[in-house]
């Protein structure tokens, strides 16, 4: 957001200021550092000078609900301010304080990363509709797509495994007080999966904790799959293109996602992604021609979606890839910040 504002701001001889509560310094790689300043967790120097700040602009975006003192007081103080807030998602699904409320009701424009997000401020917290626009995540500016199987042989034997293996993917954060993202779910369906596809493995990477490696291990174990599941944790930011590339179908039942970039980004490297259709994932797979969306909940289906993927084969995702880039590419990102 902030890199797509100071393009902005560059080709229209704007002023832009960008504050920040928890960070120190702004990171040169997306952001010039021109306009910001950081707060380093001071959250009273950081509201004062917010307010002080946002009186003096025409346009103030609030990038989080819990900065609602900030946007509720700019508001009463100013009322011509035009008032913007980004609401992403579970911070909003639940109840809101009365403050909270208040402040997404004098916004002058909600953007809603998610329909689904969408529609629970309208129909659950009562946020007029008119006011409430979709506006969607975006892919890393600096995230390079990979299609082609040359990181295939490295990664597997990297894991030991075969190199004629077909390779379910999850990318998600493992821990055992977050038990949303279904991959467990994947887990007890291997051993079923294993009957059509005997040469099947399954990645779940991503930062784990102890505890919940401990938990998956225990549940391969007791299946008897313990060669077939692996952890490698933690996986850089120019590895995860090639793990995309590297797997068959990308697969996430997710109860509880606001958006869910993972997807798209498999989807960008010509892979199909499932996903469920109960939460802000069903956005990322476009008319479900690069993958499908599935009752998380549901295990026949989930099983369907990964057995429907395996036989196809990923040439139709990857010849539709493009559609992820004209939609959630970071071009497509900066043109909606300069419709706002």
């Amino acid at each position: 957001m902030m890199r797509a504002l100071e393009i902005r701001a560059h080709e229209n001889h704007e002023s832009v200021r960008i504050l920040s509560a928890y960070d120190d310094l702004t990171n040169k790689k997306y952001h010039s550092g021109i306009g910001f300043k950081g707060f380093r967790q001071n959250k009273l120097s950081f509201t004062i000078y917010s307010i002080i700040t946002g009186i003096q602009a025409e346009k103030v975006l609030i990038a989080h609900v819990n900065l609602a003192l900030i946007g509720f007081l700019l508001k009463w103080i100013k009322p011509s301010i035009h008032l913007m807030t980004v609401t992403h998602g579970i911070e909003v699904w639940g109840k809101l304080s009365w403050l909270q409320r208040q402040m997404l009701l004098k916004s002058d424009e909600i953007l809603a990363v998610s329909h689904y997000t969408q529609s629970i401020l309208i129909a659950k917290h009562k946020i007029p509709a008119e006011k409430v626009k979709i506006f969607r995540n975006t892919l890393d500016p600096y995230f390079e797509s990979h299609t082609e199987s040359v990181h295939l042989p490295k990664i597997k034997a990297a894991l030991n495994i075969p190199e004629n293996s077909k390779i379910l993917l999850t990318i998600a954060r493992l821990n055992s007080f977050e038990k949303s993202k279904g991959y467990d779910k994947v887990v007890e369906l291997i051993p079923s999966l294993l009957k059509k596809n005997p040469n099947i493995h399954y990645i779940i990477a991503g930062k784990y904790s102890q505890a919940e490696f401990d938990r998956i291990m225990q549940l391969a174990a007791r299946l008897g799959i313990e060669n077939r599941i692996h952890l490698p944790g933690f996986i850089s930011d120019n590895d995860l293109p090639k793990y995309y590339a590297v797997a068959d179908v990308f697969v996430m039942p997710s109860t509880k996602e606001g958006f869910g970039i993972v997807f798209i980004e498999a989807m960008a490297c010509g892979t199909p992604a499932i996903a469920g259709n109960i939460d802000g994932s069903k956005d990322t797979v476009l008319n479900k021609k690069l993958g499908s969306l599935i009752d998380p909940n549901n295990l026949r289906q989930i099983e369907d979606a990964i057995q429907y993927w395996l036989d196809t084969g990923k040439s139709s995702v990857q010849q539709a890839s493009h559609l992820v880039w004209e939609t959630f590419g970071f071009n497509a990102f900066t043109q909606n910040v300069k419709n706002l």
